[in-house]
């Protein structure tokens, strides 16, 4: 079954020992990606709830510790998949740090049914319970010293640190600013924390005064705590809603920044074996693999982006801003930063982004930030709300809200046309920008299915209708200097023609199947009209059963039939009944009958986008079959951005797509050989399946195994110590005529 996405960077994201993978809470599970090709390489599956942290077990290569909101503790195999140990605490685990080279753990806990904290500790060698626990109001994170003496957390303006052989030596330090992060230096001699107005506070020569502290005083602030100067070499990272990197050499100050990241930075972790080298978890949905050496990206994952943040008043990226690109059939989403998102569903893997409106992350200024806390974050950015495709994927329109386009600095909207880069190259580039199309808001959007036709609605009370227009002709100097040059372009777009209903505010748009009609929505009556003659056609009242004073949202052609559906708002919440529990459901409909066909709960979630996939993609093509007859593949995509393939009872269980496209997990070098021209042995027939390709393996000869090896030896080394291909062609060619010929005969 299709199904994917999600958020990737909810919680910390750590990597392997080696850096070759990054390891990251995802729902239920941990996905662990390839670090060079950022492909999906397992999935830990086991949790009944939540993942909230992943920690490396030391001195090990594959083995990492996993805590989640069902109050368990446990330790996997990741490169086998497989689960070794298993611990329950009784309580939501929220973060996890391990201290004395993994003989400890340590917790941070959902108390009770509130929201109190505390943090647990325990043996992992005895498997006991360590005495006594940390109350704190909130569960916040638990990290640990470079060495794993000292474990510290924070608890709104509270820093508390303590020893991890002998946790009731606790100090704790005060500010006036609430506490957002925590971090203790390789050394031990320094802790840092970062509050909510953007600064960082450092205390030096804690360790001393851990020592020192006995439990009866365990509580009481320590005076001697303060900030002073750090040995030389000794680097302080940090990151926030400014998206940019700062490295702090803490002798003199000076900083290093990595900038534009994209997205704001939400925790920062290091390569156990590369002090170079740090996974950046980001608030877009995003893990980045950095090299500070080299201050450069080296590698960088991508979920699904998660719905923008809006402005008060500004309209919600909803459905019309989520398609599927006719052709490659990519999931569209938007972002934030006025982003769209193209995303392989069947692979699960980010493909492309388009930068709708060009802006930089940005945060609170410094005096706003230190006058309210933070408490309101940055201002809002652009936010694509609608998106429409031409029919054959060759032309995209977008519409986005930007909070100062319009007069004074207001809200405005931003009609947008693009085009598709030619040479294969993928992307759109920009045709036309309107400014403000309408008067006020747009409503809605559709494209013509035939034509470079579109149509965009308002709460003003008109609809637009834009049309594509030839380039003006140029002069002849410049036609006789561009003899040679590539074709003339296809020509910008213009409003054709303006119309409205009674003063109604036109709410939604939609194209028939062959483009001769366009239905419109004015307010609770939907009105249709001739595109070509801007000419009304017919005018269709309210059903009965409708809402009274509900205006329509969306209209759809129904394909085949002579039905037009329309969704509109408020429900009737006596129509249907969902069951105890449900956050969220999804009833498919004949045309014909108000009776649904079927029906989908969705546990805990709200369904943000209904999309069928058009004809002759590769959607379509794996989801065939999984609807009921004489239904298109539909895929759900909820509000935290999960989605997949709805699916009746009875269907086949898997698509016919790659299973999810996974590859393999095992941590081993790539051959020069491999990463040119794939491996050398697996390539049977298609559609053989592993079955086919199992018994082909399982027919090799074990000649046949030695000389694979033999030839891979050749390629094992640098590239720089290889010898010229003259010497190294007859011996390969050699090797692989003899590899062949056990199969041959």
């Amino acid at each position: 079954m299709v199904s994917g996405g999600g958020p990737v960077s909810q919680w910390p994201a750590v990597a392997s020992a080696t850096g070759r993978f990054i390891l990251t809470p995802a729902a239920t599970t941990v996905k662990v990606f390839s670090s060079v090709s950022s492909a999906l390489t397992a999935v830990l599956t086991g949790h009944v709830a939540d993942v909230t942290a992943v920690a490396l077990a030391p001195n090990t290569e594959s083995q990492v510790w996993t805590a989640s909101l069902d109050g368990t503790l446990r330790l996997w195999d990741f490169l086998e998949g497989t689960e070794l140990k298993s611990y329950d605490f009784g309580d939501a685990i929220v973060s996890l740090a391990l201290a004395l080279q993994g003989r400890r753990a340590f917790v941070a806990l959902r108390w009770g049914e509130g929201r109190a904290g505390r943090v647990a500790g325990l043996d992992l060698v005895t498997g006991r319970m360590l005495p006594g626990k940390l109350a704190t109001h909130n569960p916040g994170a638990v990290v640990v010293s470079g060495k794993g003496n000292y474990v510290a957390t924070v608890d709104r303006h509270s820093l508390h640190v303590w020893s991890a052989e002998r946790p009731e030596q606790r100090i704790v330090l005060h500010t006036t600013k609430r506490l957002t992060c925590v971090a203790l230096d390789a050394n031990e001699k320094r802790v840092a924390a970062g509050d909510a107005s953007g600064r960082i506070s450092v205390w030096h020569g804690f360790a001393p005064a851990v020592a020192a502290a006995f439990p009866e005083d365990a509580a009481a602030p320590m005076e001697g705590i303060e900030a002073g100067p750090a040995p030389q070499g000794v680097y302080l990272l940090s990151g926030g809603q400014e998206a940019v990197l700062v490295a702090w050499q803490l002798d003199t100050g000076k900083r290093t920044y990595l900038p534009r990241l994209a997205g704001p930075l939400t925790a920062i972790s290091p390569v156990a074996r590369d002090a170079a080298r740090y996974v950046l978890t980001q608030a877009d949905n995003t893990l980045r693999l950095v090299n500070l050496a080299t201050m450069r990206v080296e590698c960088s994952v991508h979920g699904l982006r998660p719905e923008p943040r809006l402005a008060p008043g500004q309209p919600r990226a909803g459905p019309a801003a989520a398609a599927i690109a006719p052709g490659s059939g990519a999931l569209v989403v938007a972002g934030s930063n006025a982003l769209l998102q193209f995303y392989d569903a069947l692979r699960d893997r980010h493909i492309d982004k388009l930068q709708v409106a060009p802006r930089n992350a940005v945060s609170l200024t410094e005096q706003d930030a230190a006058a309210f806390g933070g408490l309101y974050g940055p201002p809002p950015a652009p936010c694509v709300s609608h998106a429409a495709f031409s029919g054959d994927g060759a032309a995209l329109a977008t519409v986005d809200v930007r909070a100062d386009a319009g007069a004074a600095g207001s809200a405005a909207p931003v009609l947008q046309f693009w085009d598709a880069r030619s040479g294969g190259g993928g992307g759109f580039a920009l045709n036309t920008q309107i400014a403000e199309p309408h008067r006020r808001s747009v409503t809605g959007l559709a494209y013509h299915p035939g034509e470079d036709l579109a149509v965009t609605t308002s709460d003003d009370g008109t609809f637009r209708v834009w049309a594509r227009v030839a380039a003006p002709p140029r002069t002849r100097a410049a036609v006789a200097g561009a003899a040679a040059a590539a074709p003339a372009a296809k020509g910008h777009w213009l409003c054709r023609s303006v119309g409205s209903y009674r003063d109604a505010p036109m709410t939604a748009a939609a194209f028939s199947a062959d483009g001769s009609l366009v239905a419109v929505a004015a307010g609770d009556t939907v009105t249709l009209w001739d595109p070509a003659a801007n000419a009304l056609v017919a005018v269709l009242p309210p059903p009965a059963a409708h809402p009274p004073g509900s205006p329509f949202t969306r209209l759809a052609f129904v394909p085949g039939t002579p039905y037009l559906a329309g969704a509109a708002g408020p429900p009737n919440p006596g129509s249907y009944r969902k069951g105890a529990g449900v956050g969220g459901a999804v009833l498919l409909f004949d045309a014909a009958s108000a009776a649904p066909k079927a029906a989908w709960a969705l546990p805990g979630a709200r369904a943000s986008a209904l999309l069928f996939a058009p004809p002759g993609t590769p959607l379509a093509s794996a989801g065939s079959g999984l609807g009921p007859a004489g239904a298109s593949a539909l895929l759900i995509l909820t509000a935290d951005r999960r989605f997949t393939l709805a699916r009746v009872p009875g269907a086949p269980a898997e698509a016919a797509a790659p299973a999810a496209g996974i590859e393999s997990a095992r941590e081993q070098g790539v051959l020069g050989y491999e990463a040119a021209f794939g491996k050398a042995q697996g390539g049977g027939k298609a559609g053989g399946g592993a079955d086919a390709e199992a018994a082909a393996l399982a027919a090799t000869s074990e000649a046949a195994a030695a000389a694979a090896g033999s030839w891979q030896s050749l390629f094992d080394a640098p590239s720089h110590v290889l010898p010229p291909l003259s010497v190294l062609c007859p011996a390969f060619l050699e090797v692989m005529v003899g590899a062949q010929a056990p199969a041959d005969a």
